[in-house]
């Protein structure tokens, strides 16, 4: 079991929607993660967010929980299956550095390196897997 950790894609900051490259993230995150096994997808409340993960949540039939702070996020982590499912979390970087740090995670250092990123956490063994999708 795995948390896959996702920032939101980027956004047209005019209306806080997402950018024609953040869909297409959220469009790759569909393809991505096609073969795994998810089990529960959970996002922070803005539509960005939320966005963001609504073409992985369509093509599983998994409806998307919201949250509306890092402590929602820590707990939805806390309260999952840990069996053979994975959880999917979609977050803003105001968070970051919480939901990191109750990982054990160390967060990246700049913001802007963070969109087009996904992180998988194995829960298990404790590894990290980065994801740089290039779709900044």
């Amino acid at each position: 079991m795995a948390v896959i950790l996702v920032r939101h894609g980027r956004v047209d900051y005019g209306t806080m929607a997402l950018s024609a490259t953040g869909s297409e993230f959220a469009e790759a995150l569909k393809s991505r993660f096609a073969l795994r096994s998810i089990g529960r997808i959970v996002s922070m409340a803005p539509d960005r967010c939320v966005q963001t993960v609504a073409p992985l949540a369509n093509s599983t039939a998994i409806q998307v929980e919201t949250a509306s702070s890092a402590r929602e996020l820590i707990a939805a982590i806390n309260q999952s299956d840990w069996g053979a499912n994975d959880l999917v979390v979609t977050f803003q970087y105001a968070v970051m550095n919480e939901l990191f740090g109750f990982l054990g995670l160390t967060p990246p250092a700049s913001r802007d390196d963070t969109y087009g990123t996904v992180w998988i956490y194995d829960k298990g063994s404790g590894a990290v897997e980065t994801i740089d999708t290039g779709l900044r």
